[in-house]
This record gives C-alpha cells, structure tokens and sequence, in this order.
C-alpha cells in the first residue's frame, strides 16, 4: 500500500517541522531544536498515524486522544486540540489516497461522538478563550467539561473544526499564490484533491450527519464543481483548471448522489462563473446546471473518468 510510505514521511515532516519549531528543545551543543517523543504533540502524531495506518481502530484512537488531551499538565487542553486539528488537515491535504482519508473521517467521527472530555489532570488548566467576541482566560476545575467558550465543547462541538475548514478549503490558488512558498501545480493539484476527497467522505458518512458541525458538507462539492467547470481560461480561476478537475472527479465518485440530489432539489445556491452565466445560468444549482457540469467534463478530454466515476 503506497500511502504507508507516504504517511510515514507525513509524521516525520510534522514532528521535524512545525511541532519541533513550536514545542522542541534546544540543543545549545548542536545549535539544533529536537521534539521529544514524550512530548503531547509527538503523542498526537503516533496516535495520527497507527489510525490512519490502521494499526488501531477509529475508535480506540479517539479514546487515546481524549486521555491525552484531558490527563496532560506539559500543555492546556485547548492549545493541544488545536495542535491535533493542524495535524488532522494537514494529513486530509496531504495523503490525497482513499483509504487513511477514510479513516481520518471515521476517527474524527468518533472523537466527535465522544461524552464531554472532562479535565481529568491533577491541577486546574487556564485557557485561552473567545467568549461573546472578546479574547479571555478560563479556568477549567479539575473534574469539570472543557467548554472552550463561542467555540463550544470538546468533544462534541469540535472547537475550531469549521474555522480550519474553511482555511483548507480556498481552491488550489490558495497554494498556487501563497506568498512565503507558492506550490507547484502538481503539489497544488494533489493537496486540493485531496481535501476534497476527505471532505467528500464525510459527506457521505451517514454518522458524521448526525453531528452539527461534521454534517452537510455535500454542499462544498457545489463550490468545487463550480471552480472547476464554470470559469473560462482568460480569468484567475479558470486558468487553473487542471489543478480543479480532478478534485471534482472525486466529488463525483464518492458523493454524486449526494450532488445530483442537491441539484434536483434546486433548494442550493451558489454563484456562478463567467462560462455558466454566458449560458444564462443563475445562483440556484438545479438540474439545468447539473447538466452543464457533466457537458463541461466531456468538453475537457474527462468523459471517460467521469463515466467510471458515476
């Protein structure tokens, strides 16, 4: 299995990278920073990966991070969760293959179905929280629910899910034109793909729909599709079009039920690019506009990739 390899780079680059430049020691003899393997986030990065590896169940590793998370004293549990959520979407943007994506959504399925995390540590933790708008101080008791202020509760809320989302979730321009280490198109193509076959899998979880903020993301494959069939060659977007298609493809492949049923119902909106409203299209995705995307897909060189993928 070709992504073991690659999720194995993923854990080293995570560990040698961002982590040990936030939480690493430094070494004064080499001049050198190094992460602790006992350190919480190394702990964070091991259970990542024998999920995604399979070597444990979805559910045994959102066990462990809940006792991770709620027994750690080294760092407050809402700086810890937000350390997992970074190195959950980088893996959603990074290992752009089916299989440890999906276990990436049934783990974060499973965390999200957890009872409240209780801090279960030996001392009361301060953390930082937004509460009606401002920036505070909490203390959480021992014994009591980590309720991380506006952005609700672990386990349930998932406190900072949809803001990370959103960020991951820009189209490929985002790493095509990022001013401190623009991607190449091939990289670009395959982070953008990638999120969107994680997110297009949670679409189609029908656990993750039972839950608020893990439910109806079939309606970003409306944006996607949208990105990528939509918009000619003169303008920004539609410049790009390779980099755009074949996450597309994937929203067909694992959700096209789910778009089709959004079209047909003709309840979604989304505006439109300058190829769609020289045909006369509107904001409402409806089954009109469902037939344009799979014309544009034939129009591409793409037909037969999208007849495998229905």
């Amino acid at each position: 299995m070709t992504y073991i390899s690659g999720l194995t780079d993923w854990a080293q680059q995570q560990r040698e990278g961002w982590l040990c430049e936030l939480y690493g020691k430094y070494d004064s003899i080499t001049g050198t920073r190094h992460l602790s393997i006992f350190s919480a986030q190394s702990q964070l990065v091991t259970i990542l990966t024998d999920a995604l590896s399979g070597n444990i169940s979805s559910s045994e590793s959102a066990k462990r991070t809940n006792s991770l998370v709620t027994t750690c004293t080294d760092v407050d549990a809402g700086t810890l969760f937000m350390n997992f959520l970074g190195l959950h979407f980088s893996a959603a943007e990074t290992l752009n293959d089916e299989v440890p994506l999906q276990r990436l959504v049934d783990y974060m399925v499973e965390l999200a179905s957890l009872p409240d995390a209780i801090n279960n540590g030996t001392t009361a933790q301060i953390i930082e929280v937004i509460e009606r708008g401002d920036s505070k101080e909490k203390r959480i008791e021992v014994g009591e629910v980590f309720e991380l202020g506006d952005d609700g509760r672990l386990w349930r809320d998932l406190p900072g899910f949809g803001w990370n989302l959103t960020e991951s979730f820009q189209g490929p321009e985002a790493y095509l034109d990022s001013g401190l280490s623009p991607a190449p198109p091939e990289e670009a193509t395959v982070k953008w793909r990638s999120i969107n076959i994680y997110i297009a899998l949670l679409a189609d979880s029908p656990r993750a729909q039972d839950i608020p903020v893990l439910s109806g993301l079939d309606r970003l494959g409306i944006k996607t599709l949208s990105m990528a069939l939509e918009y000619s060659a003169e303008t920004s977007i539609g410049r790009n079009v390779a980099c755009h298609v074949p996450a597309a493809i994937q929203w067909l492949k694992i959700a096209g039920d789910l778009i089709e049923s959004l079209c047909v119902s003709g309840m979604e909106h989304w505006c439109g690019g300058d190829l769609w409203e020289a045909e006369g299209g509107g904001v409402v995705c409806d089954e009109v506009r469902w037939r344009f995307w799979r014309a544009r897909f034939a129009e591409l060189g793409y037909n037969n990739e999208i007849m495998n993928a229905m």
